[in-house]
């Protein structure tokens, strides 16, 4: 037939397929050292800026994916304070187990202070929560008294989660009981 043209025998008709969703591992860069609910800035796929190192951690434990905090030079006090709460939203920064795997990413121990401020532990790993800190210093931590006030866990503590430490300073937390430092 004049004006239709045919396809080859051999040749196959490809049609496009819809792929399942996925969630987009996310990198946060910390831009600011103050403490607070801060905001989150997307720059790119999968990229954000987050204004402090709480709102990034608050942002990722909102994520089943595994994400990434890069935490620049700079000490980061602790200051909303609140011990008790397991949201990140007070008091210590929890990794829980709603999020997926954490690592949070400094300059190195020395260059990137976490301070607890004496208020409360710097990191709280909840039960199934996955947390890899590296390049950091945990300092001032202290647990403040109240329902796990002997717990210990000044600078970290492990409630049935994981924690792995690379190249990280541990140095002049407090705990009640045992484990000023870290305790699981």
């Amino acid at each position: 037939m004049p004006g239709v043209s045919r396809l080859p025998r051999n040749t196959v008709r490809l049609r496009a397929e819809s792929l399942e969703a996925r969630d987009t591992p996310a990198v946060y860069a910390v831009t600011g050292t103050a403490d607070g609910l801060g905001t989150i800035t997307p720059t790119g796929a999968g990229t954000f800026d987050a204004s402090t190192l709480r709102a990034a951690v608050i942002a990722a434990n909102a994520s089943p994916e595994a994400d990434t905090i890069l935490v620049p030079v700079g000490t980061y006090r602790l200051t909303r304070t609140g011990a008790f709460e397991d949201a990140a939203a007070t008091g210590d920064l929890d990794a829980v187990g709603a999020g997926g795997p954490l690592t949070v990413t400094g300059a190195g121990p020395g260059a990137t202070v976490v301070d607890g401020n004496r208020t409360d532990r710097s990191f709280d790993v909840l039960a199934g929560g996955n947390l890899t800190l590296t390049g950091v210093t945990l300092t001032n931590g202290g647990n403040t008294g109240g329902p796990d006030f002997d717990q210990g866990g000044g600078g970290v503590r492990v409630r049935g989660g994981t924690l792995i430490l690379r190249n990280v300073a541990i140095a002049d937390n407090c705990g009640e009981d045992f484990g000023g430092g870290a305790c699981g």
